[in-house]
């Protein structure tokens, strides 16, 4: 992905305001939401209020990109097509796509990928975005679209034929009160009409930064398309199963959805008991399936590592932007929280204690406490730019995990029964579309750098056949922090700093955001939720890796990479199946490990398997080497070692440009820089 410069995009558009270049609202709002969707980072988000009262759909039904054979690059297929061979005695067969409206099919769907719907940094998994399939389905190709697309797309077949498609558009919005345009924005862009109204329902209460729930669904709902599972929790969001095929009786595999469930508890338990199954049944091989999980609780990521590895410490450092505004707030709250650690904890709590803005429980890189906020603000310059020494979460702090995230991780503190490992490193792989993100990317991280488990990767561009896909597309921040439950914390500090903490918060960006904060959420999609303002918080730092680079930018290639395949995509054991096969050599027809994956896609330097070094000998580490520095293979390398290439030169290094726009970030200035520009 090329660099970003999100402030130089700013300045232009406020240039073309001064200018009075714009012919209304909506093009505004359309440059705006452009710009910040140009940084493929899925935890800063800013979609304006505008684009959030219609939706867009595509008719066709789906996509499908899959390889007839497993093996030659995959065509596109109408799903609806596809689907109708399967299930009935047809006198005709499906024909590819060859084009859209005119335009060569991979040309235009991989424009659609990296400029419409992907707002992942890795180009692959963008495009596995794009089509159905059992763990993303429609797919974002035909989902709802914000900007308004056309009115049709034309998609000629290979057979000659052509059909058009009409796109919908669906009001998302209650319309009473609208008859123009003045009163359109009377209603939906008037943020001091909308505070007004949620004014009597909007605590001013600091609360912990986490995900918004996702809508409650059914286990049945969350998993169709899905075999019936042996065990669910309570709305699907993890299930397990025990494949029933010749060859794969021995087989196990933990569908790990999301971990974003309404229950946290239930996830657990479903978890524990699903192990307990596989110790019975002597199950000796797992295949842990993360495709399209968005992520949620990171203390859930990190205590369903810790159940299959037991005795390994989970490792997960970060670091923070050192920006002035930052040092204020956990300076307050530091010393807020620790003069009422006697008191309650609801005021404990409320007072930010064991929040994002709270440094005495956070440990450093070694594990020992910093205890206070001078001892923790130590900042270091790398990268140009300013950043917080490295911090872990105590995971034995009880009290802690209880209020950050409402669990205590299993193995510590009062939940220290726990189960032995019962899958040895090399028998558990784990599958994915790439579409692994946030607090799927920590889980995965610590299951290959400290779990030693390798990785299958499906999909992928047909353009990059002969290439390693990252197993690990979406985001790798830490934490995501939405300017909703952020305000009430610089809310809480205007009202109860003492004066000299009051000027130093209006030296910084402090001041803004305390004035302009609200309006800015309130010009966004959803200001209830908040999840359409948000930022990355926490940058996701590798052990030992002495460059400091966020693994926001380290490439990370799986160990094998395969095509869907037209069963894949009615049939979710299929791929399973085929994973199991490659990863543990066994089934019918299985001659030897990772030896039927995509000619150039293993040994890549970055992957588990391309590395004997990072791979200790395959054994479980709670130390894990590991240093960027080495695993980004440069052109120059691929062209050195035809045998094993990596990233492809896209992906290849860390773009300088890129890494001084997102060094440059601002946190929320630059969304208090759009509240201005809308003013």
């Amino acid at each position: 992905m090329e660099g970003v410069d999100i402030l130089g995009g700013l300045d232009n558009i406020q240039q073309k305001l001064v200018n009075d270049e714009y012919a209304g609202e909506l093009a505004f709002q359309l440059d705006i939401a452009a710009l910040i969707f140009s940084a493929r980072d899925g935890h800063f988000v800013f979609q304006p209020d505008l684009l959030s009262i219609f939706a867009f759909e595509r008719t066709i039904g789906g996509l499908l990109s899959v390889s007839l054979d497993g093996e030659s690059p995959p065509e596109i297929y109408s799903y609806d097509d596809i689907s109708a061979s399967r299930n009935a005695s047809l006198d005709w067969q499906p024909s590819a796509i060859v084009s859209i409206d005119g335009e060569p099919v991979l040309d235009w769907l991989d424009f659609q990928a990296q400029n419409t719907t992907g707002l992942n940094q890795d180009p692959d998994t963008n495009w596995n975005a794009l089509f159905n399939e059992i763990a993303n389905s429609p797919g974002a190709v035909v989902g709802a679209m914000n900007a308004f697309p056309g009115v049709s797309n034309n998609y000629t077949f290979a057979n000659g034929t052509s059909r058009v498609f009409p796109i919908v558009g669906i009001a998302q919005q209650d319309f009473d009160g609208v008859f123009d345009g003045p009163s359109f924005y009377q209603k939906f862009c008037n943020a001091t009409v909308k505070m007004e109204a949620a004014a009597t329902t909007t605590s001013s209460q600091p609360v912990r930064t986490q995900s918004p729930r996702r809508p409650e669904s059914t286990a049945d709902e969350a998993l169709l398309g899905y075999p019936d599972p042996f065990i669910t929790d309570e709305d699907g969001t993890l299930a397990g199963f025990f494949l029933d095929t010749d060859g794969f009786r021995d087989t196990a595999v933990l569908a790990v959805k999301s971990f974003e469930p309404t229950n946290d508890d239930s996830f657990i338990d479903t978890m524990k008991k699903f192990l307990e199954e596989c110790r019975r049944r002597r199950s000796s091989h797992l295949i842990v399936d993360v495709s399209s999980n968005g992520g949620g609780n990171i203390l859930l990521a990190v205590d369903t590592f810790k159940q299959l590895f037991p005795t390994v410490d989970p490792y997960h450092t970060f670091s923070f932007r050192a920006t002035d505004q930052l040092e204020v707030l956990m300076n307050f709250y530091t010393s807020l929280a620790a003069e009422l650690q006697d008191s309650s904890e609801q005021t404990f709590a409320n007072a930010g204690g064991d929040s994002d803005y709270d440094a005495s429980p956070l440990l450093d890189a070694a594990g020992q406490g910093y205890d206070n906020f001078e001892n923790y603000w130590r900042p270091f310059e790398v990268h140009n730019d300013s950043f917080t020494p490295l911090a872990r979460y105590n995971l034995s702090n009880v009290e802690e995990s209880d209020i950050v995230d409402g669990i205590v991780v299993s193995g510590y503190g009062n939940n220290r029964d726990i189960a032995p490992q019962h899958f040895a490193s090399e028998n558990v792989t784990m599958v994915t579309d790439g579409q692994c993100a946030s607090s799927c990317h920590t889980f995965s991280h610590l299951m290959k750098w400290q779990g030693k488990v390798k990785t299958v990767a499906f999909g992928g561009r047909p353009q990059t056949a002969g290439q390693p896909m990252q197993y690990v597309g979406g985001v790798k921040g830490s934490e995501i922090v939405y300017l909703g439950n952020l305000l009430p914390f610089v809310s809480m500090l205007y009202g109860n700093a003492p004066s000299e903490v009051i000027e130093a918060a209006d030296k910084t960006g402090l001041k803004t955001l305390h004035e302009l904060g609200n309006y800015t959420l309130y010009r966004s999609a959803d200001p209830v939720s908040s999840t359409f303002a948000s930022i990355n918080y926490q940058n996701f730092i590798g052990q030992f890796d002495s460059s400091y680079t966020p693994m926001q930018f380290v490439y990370e290639a799986a160990d094998c990479r395969l095509w869907y395949s037209v069963d894949m995509a009615f049939d979710i054991t299929t791929i399973w199946q085929r994973a199991a096969s490659e990863a543990f050599a066994i089934g019918p027809n299985s001659t030897d490990v990772f030896a039927g994956c995509l000619e150039g896609s293993t040994n890549a330097p970055s992957s588990l398997s391309g590395n004997a070094t990072l791979f200790d000998n395959g054994n479980v580490a709670n130390v894990t080497q590991f240093i960027p520095s080495t695993l980004n293979a440069t052109t120059e390398d691929a062209a050195d070692d035809s045998s094993s290439t990596d990233a492809p030169a896209e992906n290849s290094a860390l773009d300088a440009v890129r890494q001084t726009a997102y060094s440059s970030f601002r946190g929320f200035g630059v969304l208090i820089i759009v509240s201005l520009l809308v003013l």
